[in-house]
């Protein structure tokens, strides 16, 4: 059965068994009948996410929360060497700073791809025929 999506606030939602809401920078999932909370980046993904979990679609939900939460770990690495890089300008180690500074391309080119994915997963949920 398709799950009927509510908004109760301009930030909240119910979309059949699921409650959404964003907190912070973050949307939080959580399952009513077994109170499990999942962490997602944007509200498109949560709902989406949603809507296949309780249509049936498991292996897309599952792909989608994965790739949606690889993309919020790298956002807390990049922010983790944000603030040692800025900790050792302070210093005037430039040593590391130089090394936080690969460490932070490497992962914004993983959060790249990781953002890809999770697009293309998104995309690909909004042609299954849920409503039949």
């Amino acid at each position: 059965e398709l799950p009927v999506c509510i908004p109760v606030k301009k930030d909240a939602y119910l979309v059949g068994r699921h409650g959404i809401k964003k907190e912070g920078k973050i949307w939080t999932l959580t399952d009513v009948l077994t109170d499990q909370v999942l962490y997602f980046t944007c509200r498109t993904s949560a709902v989406t996410y949603s809507i296949c979990y309780q249509t049936g679609h498991l292996k897309i939900a599952h792909e989608m929360h994965t790739h949606d939460s690889a993309i919020l770990q790298f956002r807390e690495e990049l922010e983790n060497f944000s603030y040692s890089m800025s900790k050792a300008r302070r210093k005037k180690d430039w040593w590391r700073v130089d090394h936080f500074t690969n460490l932070s391309s490497q992962v914004e080119s993983r959060l790249l791809a990781a953002k890809d994915r999770l697009e293309k997963t998104i995309n690909l949920a909004k042609y299954f025929k849920i409503w039949e």
